[in-house]
């Protein structure tokens, strides 16, 4: 037996056990168990202390344990930030560097369109007490401001290659979404202009593919 069916089986031997309360009773207290088992990461790293991961999903803690491992040279980068500056992570997904910035004493504005991973990375932000230096915003940065879907590849928390406006994935490849999330997206220069937001001293662009078109959005203030 896989470690996956294992835990599907656990799973459902709990829910089972819970049908004899009635629905109501068996759909309360599922609640209050799912709630309770979702794990919490702790990442420790040297000189620079914990961060907490929330682990809805096995993605959502698969990013709190490659911290360090996954993109050592983006790790590396942000090692080497000026004290106190600003960045924007753009593609934040549940918040794993923007933590790393943020526990360092940065001020970060976390773009993530994707509902479930800006959850997560607001779960992120609280566990860590971060809210105020790290600011999450669920919309997206592209080169015009409209409303589009966000079109997902998996809809597992945590996942990425979703694409905003697109039906393409990162080589330009057609696909099939799995499922189409409205959301917002805003150019850098209508976003700086209208909110009166910090220009960022550096920025993370990790959006699988439309890149360029985040970048376009900024020309008058980057």
């Amino acid at each position: 037996m896989t470690k996956e069916k294992l835990f599907l089986w656990i799973s459902k031997a709990i829910a089972g056990f819970f049908r004899v309360f009635g629905r109501r009773r068996q759909a309360t207290a599922l609640s209050y168990v799912a709630e309770a088992l979702v794990p919490i990461w702790r990442e420790s790293i040297p000189r620079v202390g914990d961060l907490l991961f929330y682990g809805p999903s096995y993605k959502a803690i698969y990013r709190g344990w490659t911290l360090r491992t996954k993109e050592p040279e983006t790790i590396g980068w942000i090692d080497k930030f000026q004290p106190n500056s600003v960045l924007w992570d753009i593609g934040a997904c549940v918040g794993t560097y923007s933590l790393y910035a943020g526990i360092q004493g940065h001020k970060v504005l976390a773009f993530e369109p994707a509902a479930g991973n800006y959850h997560v990375l607001n779960q992120n932000i609280l566990l860590n007490g971060l809210d105020g230096q790290v600011i999450g915003y669920c919309v997206a940065l592209t080169d015009q401001t409209k409303l589009d879907a966000l079109n997902f590849m998996s809809v597992r928390v945590g996942a990425s290659h979703n694409q905003f406006g697109v039906e393409e994935n990162v080589r330009g490849e057609p696909f099939r979404p799995g499922f189409k999330q409205g959301a917002i997206g805003y150019s850098i220069d209508y976003f700086v202009d209208r909110f009166q937001v910090q220009i960022p001293d550096y920025i993370k662009i990790d959006v699988d593919g439309i890149e360029e078109s985040a970048i376009r959005g900024g020309r008058q203030n980057l």
